[in-house]
């Protein structure tokens, strides 16, 4: 590994247990960046200080827009953001992007309504497939979900269940409404799944390890962890993951479940989240180039086409009649994307890291 990225994993190791900083702290700033991870490692940065005034602010629209589905009789959970955060010994120093909220599926026209009501934007970016629907208002972006489940990761019951008994936690002094524990870590490892299909970060990564240092012991894996997230088709992926945490990250040595995790796929694992970046920032257009080549390895070549098309085009999530022609749609867009395109030996290095990602995901299950 680059000293960079050694010393972002001693800093993540610092900040989170407490272990002696690195020497060079500054190197890693630049990859700090890229993964947002600047408020939890270089927290007197004026950088950090807007990132931590954005997450005040999304806590206090957080509110707003749980008293009014309350007013309607109307159940709204948090997920993600807040509810990862609640696990972080400051929850501030999680970076936050946007209020992702779940109702039950019979209340979700009512939820929409009621933003309707109050003056939330809706996003004009919406397919009537998709498992949520986007509003804004002063600034702040939510997604009003009445679904959770992935292509190919289905956590649906859980989440059903866990709306229906969700707590409330105490977070800087809101209160916000979260699934119950094992219901808001099957999400955490299905957003996880989900991302690492296209590029992840490490902190989504981080908000799994701090959920496992406080939710699965030994005990409490074997317990009925595990059977949750083989039904899922994630168990691999939390022993992976997991295992990366302790190895590299710091994850206390007291979770051993983890311990039979292969360290060649391990180790692959953390090259990719090094490599990419945030969500693959990093890589620029080198991303597109992998996830289309991993799409299609997956999907067989017309399918990933169709589903692109379906995903990408606008003009069929207005009109549905248009779906036969969304593959072809498809074709045009990368046609035009052409004119950019990396070549030569740029373009090389993007297809054998999609398939170095592509034989990540057969290892880990989630291909």
């Amino acid at each position: 590994m680059q000293k960079e990225q050694l010393t972002l994993l001693a800093l993540i190791r610092s900040a989170l247990w407490g272990d002696a900083p690195p020497d060079d702290p500054g190197a890693a700033l630049n990859i700090a960046r890229e993964q947002m991870l600047m408020p939890l490692l270089f927290p007197d940065t004026p950088e950090a200080g807007s990132c931590t005034a954005h997450s005040v602010r999304l806590l206090f629209a957080e509110d707003g827009a749980i008293a009014l589905f309350r007013s309607a009789g109307i159940d709204a959970v948090v997920l993600k953001g807040a509810a990862a955060a609640c696990l972080y010994p400051d929850p501030l120093r999680r970076t936050m992007g946007d209020v992702d909220l779940i109702v039950p599926p019979d209340m979700f026209d009512d939820a929409c309504r009621v933003f309707d009501e109050n003056g939330y934007r809706r996003g004009t970016d919406y397919d009537s497939d998709s498992r949520h629907k986007p509003y804004a208002k002063d600034g702040v972006d939510f997604e009003l979900h009445h679904h959770y489940s992935f292509d190919g990761i289905d956590v649906e019951r859980f989440v059903t269940e866990g709306v229906a008994r969700f707590e409330t936690v105490d977070v800087e002094g809101h209160e916000v409404p979260i699934l119950p524990p094992l219901e808001n870590g099957i999400t955490l490892l299905a957003h996880l799944a989900n991302h690492l299909k296209n590029s992840l970060g490490l902190r989504q990564v981080i908000d799994w390890m701090m959920y496992a240092h406080a939710h699965l012991s030994n005990g409490e894996w074997e317990r009925e962890f595990r059977a949750v997230a083989s039904s899922c088709g994630l168990e691999a992926l939390a022993v992976a993951v997991t295992r990366l945490c302790k190895k590299y990250l710091g994850l206390p040595d007291g979770v051993t479940w983890c311990d039979g995790a292969d360290d060649e796929t391990v180790d692959a694992l953390l090259e990719s989240l090094l490599s990419s970046g945030n969500f693959g920032a990093s890589r620029g257009a080198g991303a597109n180039v992998e996830n289309v080549s991993v799409g299609i390895r997956r999907y067989g070549f017309f399918r990933y086409l169709q589903m692109a098309g379906e995903h990408n085009w606008k003009a069929y999530h207005r009109h549905r009649w248009l779906k036969p022609f969304c593959s072809v749609y498809q074709v045009f867009r990368y046609a035009r994307q052409a004119s950019g395109a990396r070549r030569g030996k740029k373009l090389s290095d993007d297809l054998d890291r999609a398939n170095e990602r592509y034989e990540l995901l057969r290892r880990l299950g989630i291909d």
